[in-house]
């Protein structure tokens, strides 16, 4: 029995909804991003985002398996030919053409097998392939007298005679049930079941078939990648071009046009840091690249501090700038008087306790949720005084200030506020914040100052620049289990274990540390350009040295919330030279 042909329509459509799932897949995750809140003024919550993202996920692999299960039965079914309208049915063939009206003498047809072997003269039985008797192979008929015994046949039909034999006429033959005699399949022509239609009908709808699931699964081909390339377009998008993002009292809402943004690479310039614990001090890229105003692009700088990289106005400097013993961070970058531009930029990061302290005055959700912290023995603190905020879903807020001794200075003061509360990738709060104060006239620059903050590459800077100094800090320091907790899996097989790590870099410490470049694979990879220089006994040393200049290409990738390390390769072929 002939299964049923899957229709091409049905193909088109399956492939239509699995593009339209893996692209609702993607768009669920991308609009629980902060970049999707910056860039569209509305946040998906991650309550309602993650079972979205499961759905999709779910409807994408089932629609894809559909799909290919559908081309693979069009495939293999015959196609269905129809009859032409007013002709007639096709002759189905009698049950009985196998079996035989009559017994004929096998040397009366030509072609036939004899029967009495050629060698010893012995009569065969039917269908034998060897004598019996003597063994000897009994020799097949030729196509050729297949192909006579064929047009005796059809004579012996027409004539009724065969070699003077004389048969009755069909209805004079005895009446009889019909036996079932068995038959040799090969012997017998295939008879097809099929009617045959008018040249060329049947093939040619057969071919337009193919022809339309062809174009089908190439349209929807095409209109997957389509839509996959349009959602990471946007996504670019969030990235490059957050500064017309809406936000009220102007927080973020006057936008830079796209045209008059110029990347423009700026040093890194490194200030003071103050280390409530002491150690080695942070880690910085010696350049980025940044988009910018291109009125402004010669008037800004790139500052390294309290491990962060921060953009400000040209010519400033830090003050009351450090990482406390916990691990929170806070800065201030201020106009000096070869500045030509007046205004102060202030940075602050907390975890847990401070956390929740400096968060509650943005975002009211602290506020109402304060008890569950601190059971009523303390009130939050009060709402920041003449804050216009604009909350973009419940972790980011854009704010501008209408009160405060730097607007009575005459500046426009400007910022963001990030709170991060416990959920599946931290079991931790985390808030941070920037806010930049400058005159009106530089708004653009302020916008463009914020926006490379909360940039993704941004984040991954310094993601990897913090992996990379607590590893080396963990290395000189000799916490090989905290060395070995900036690895990937990946990589911690390949150091295979800590007791390892530590044989091997037991007499290592590493100075000169530089982070020349970091280039983003993607959203969650990077590699890392490093230079440092290694001292160590000989007998950890490549070839028995004791001092060596290493450059290496660290390759990291974000696992969760953290950047770790993945691999550690040569860069640009060479890995170290002795000092």
């Amino acid at each position: 029995m002939k299964s049923e042909r899957p229709s091409a329509v049905g193909i088109f459509f399956l492939a239509l909804l699995t593009a339209a799932s893996l692209w609702g897949f993607f768009w669920a995750r991308s609009a629980m991003s902060v970049s999707h809140a910056l860039w569209t003024g509305w946040y998906l919550k991650p309550k309602v985002g993650v079972p979205l993202e499961l759905a999709c996920g779910v409807a994408f692999v089932g629609f894809a398996v559909a799909a290919l299960v559908k081309v693979i039965g069009y495939a293999k079914a015959s196609p269905t030919q129809k009859v032409p309208a007013g002709s007639a049915p096709a002759q189905q063939p009698s049950e009985n053409l196998s079996a035989p009206c009559y017994e004929q003498p096998a040397a009366s047809v030509p072609g036939k097998r004899v029967t009495t072997c050629t060698s010893c003269g012995e009569e065969l039985p039917p269908l034998a392939n060897f004598c019996p008797s003597c063994g000897s192979a009994i020799p097949r008929e030729s196509m050729s007298a297949l192909h006579a015994e064929e047009q005796a046949a059809a004579q012996l039909a027409s004539t009724d005679e065969v070699t003077g034999v004389t048969l009755p006429a069909l209805g004079e033959l005895p009446q009889q049930e019909a036996t079932p005699t068995p038959v040799d399949e090969q012997t017998l022509p295939i008879l097809s079941t099929e009617p045959k239609t008018p040249s060329g009908n049947g093939a040619v709808s057969h071919s337009r078939s193919r022809r339309r699931l062809i174009v089908a699964l190439v349209v929807a081909a095409i209109a997957g990648v389509a839509l996959a390339g349009a959602l990471f377009a946007l996504n670019a998008a969030h990235s490059h071009r957050r500064g017309s993002a809406p936000g009220p009292g102007g927080a973020l809402s006057a936008s830079t046009p796209a045209s008059s943004l110029i990347p423009v690479t700026l040093p890194v310039h490194v200030l003071r840091t103050e280390q409530g614990v002491p150690n080695s001090p942070p880690i910085y890229p010696a350049s980025v690249t940044v988009q910018l105003p291109r009125a402004w692009a010669d008037k800004v700088a790139a500052y390294g501090v309290v491990g962060m990289v921060l953009l400000a106005p040209a010519g400033w400097t830090e003050s009351n700038a450090g990482i406390g013993a916990d691990g929170g961070r806070s800065a201030c970058l201020h106009a000096t008087g070869t500045s030509a531009i007046v205004g102060q930029l202030t940075y602050e990061n907390y975890w847990n306790g401070p956390a929740l302290w400096a968060a509650a005055p943005y975002f009211p959700w602290v506020r109402a949720q304060w008890n569950q912290w601190y059971s009523g023995s303390e009130s939050p603190p009060a709402a920041q005084s003449g804050l216009a905020e604009h909350l973009v879903g419940d972790q980011l807020a854009e704010y501008s200030l209408t009160s405060g001794p730097q607007v009575d200075d005459g500046l426009r003061v400007n910022g963001v506020a990030h709170m991060t509360a416990p959920g599946k990738t931290t079991g931790e709060f985390e808030f941070d914040r920037l806010e930049v104060a400058l005159p009106p006239s530089a708004h653009a620059l302020a916008t463009a100052i914020l926006n490379y903050y909360l940039s993704p590459d941004t984040s991954a800077i310094q993601g990897v620049s913090f992996t990379l100094r607590n590893y080396f800090d963990a290395i000189n320091s000799h916490d090989y289990q905290t060395a070995w907790q900036q690895f990937t899996r990946r990589e911690q097989r390949v150091v295979v274990s800590v007791t390892d790590l530590a044989t091997g870099n037991s007499t290592v410490h590493d100075s000169d540390i530089v982070i020349h470049d970091i280039r983003m694979i993607g959203s969650r990879k990077a590699v890392a350009f490093v230079t440092f220089t290694s001292t160590q006994d000989p007998s950890q040393g490549p070839n028995g040295d004791t001092r060596d200049n290493w450059t290496l290409d660290y390759s990291m990738k974000l696992v969760g919330w953290q950047w770790l390390i993945d691999d550690i390769g040569p860069h640009a072929g060479s890995t170290h030279k002795p000092a």
